[in-house]
């Protein structure tokens, strides 16, 4: 890995890994041949944050958006999804603790245990924290937590930015320093929308599944060279 000023690298990056239909699409393939390959290539982006130390990593893995989507290309996207998560002993040789975000409930009694079996297993890794968000949708977030907030007014005599805070999914994450997008689109979607006020993005054309590493480390060099001003 290339030798970077350790007090600029970012803590928390967020992924929006788009393209995986579309790369499907232009090489000839099946849609699950696409997330497959993207899943591969989320492990190794896993990978690179270790070696760099960096530790915090969001993936935005399926909105809840994404189920206006046909039954048939969710029921493959899932399947591909949860047997990846059944491998938790991956996880857990390379140190990596792993979080999900978003309308759990949402997902079979069997796919949560697989979530919460996942968690559980690697609450004791500490070399990269890993936020998987699943059903998420960054106003239906901050929505929960007021609601979350209302229930406790026997409690809480104002709600403040710490309370919502306190209720958000991803409350356990700092604020986001960088995000990456693919697939040429430049726009957040609705992606951890209260804690990347401040988040620098790098966009690229290429789709996730064509992301390497080179793609990872212009994005930290991109977010090095700006100057992070917090509006002032």
């Amino acid at each position: 890995m290339e030798n970077f000023d350790r007090r600029n690298i970012p803590k928390h990056i967020g992924i929006i890994m788009d393209g995986n239909r579309k790369w499907a699409k232009e090489n000839n393939k099946n849609i699950s041949e696409g997330y497959l390959q993207g899943q591969q290539v989320f492990d190794e982006v896993c990978l690179y944050c270790l070696e760099m130390r960096i530790p915090y990593l969001t993936t935005f893995a399926f909105s809840l958006e994404n189920l206006k989507r046909s039954n048939d290309e969710i029921r493959a996207l899932l399947d591909l999804l949860f047997e990846r998560l059944r491998d938790k002993q991956w996880f857990i040789e390379n140190n990596i603790r792993v979080y999900f975000a978003g309308v759990i409930s949402l997902f079979t009694k069997d796919e949560q245990r697989i979530l919460q079996d996942l968690s559980t297993s690697t609450s004791k890794c500490d070399g990269l924290s890993v936020t998987i968000a699943l059903n998420y949708d960054g106003h239906e977030e901050i929505v929960n937590a007021l609601n979350q907030a209302i229930k406790q007014r026997g409690l809480i005599k104002v709600v403040t930015k710490d309370t919502i805070e306190r209720y958000l999914y991803t409350s356990h994450l700092p604020p986001l320093d960088l995000i990456i997008r693919t697939a040429n689109i430049q726009r957040l979607t609705r992606f951890l929308l209260w804690k990347s006020s401040y988040a620098e993005c790098v966009f690229f054309e290429k789709y996730w599944p064509d992301f390497k590493k080179e793609d990872f480390l212009k994005a930290i060099n991109d977010y090095e060279k700006r100057e992070r001003r917090y509006g002032k």
